[in-house]
């Protein structure tokens, strides 16, 4: 049977209601993608869930922690203006560094603060604001 022009017009308008067999694997494709995609979020999610719980956990023994420490550095302040334990910042070694050799000093300013020696550099530390409050 022979085409005529008019029959050749209503042909892409088959094509278009009907996908043919590439467009179906493509569309099969991209809904796999898409579904591999979103399992992907949702374990991202489960994630994101778990790591704030453990942050929670883990800011609330940090707190615990840092309670116990303030107390045992409080009640290891004795007399006599030394210090059992006191940590400072070293700004040569650029960490945090247990004082050697730390005494309580009063600065001209009133205000008390441990002095001591870094121990891995040998550098002068000092620690502001600890220690007994001296009336000026």
């Amino acid at each position: 049977m022979p085409k005529h022009a008019r029959d050749a017009g209503s042909e892409p308008a088959k094509a278009a209601s009907r996908p043919n067999r590439r467009e179906r694997a493509a569309l099969r494709r991209s809904a796999h993608r898409r579904a591999r995609l979103e399992e992907k979020l949702a374990a991202a999610d489960r994630l994101v869930v778990r790591r704030t719980e453990q942050l929670t956990a883990a800011n609330a023994r940090r707190s615990a922690i840092a309670a116990k420490l303030a107390l045992a550095v409080d009640a290891s302040t004795g007399a006599g203006g030394h210090v059992a334990v006191t940590m400072a910042y070293c700004l040569k070694d650029r960490r945090q560094v247990r004082i050697a050799g730390a005494e309580q000093v009063v600065l001209p300013n009133g205000r008390t603060a441990v002095r001591g020696t870094c121990p891995s550099c040998g550098s002068s530390v000092l620690r502001m604001g600890t220690g007994v409050a001296q009336p000026a």
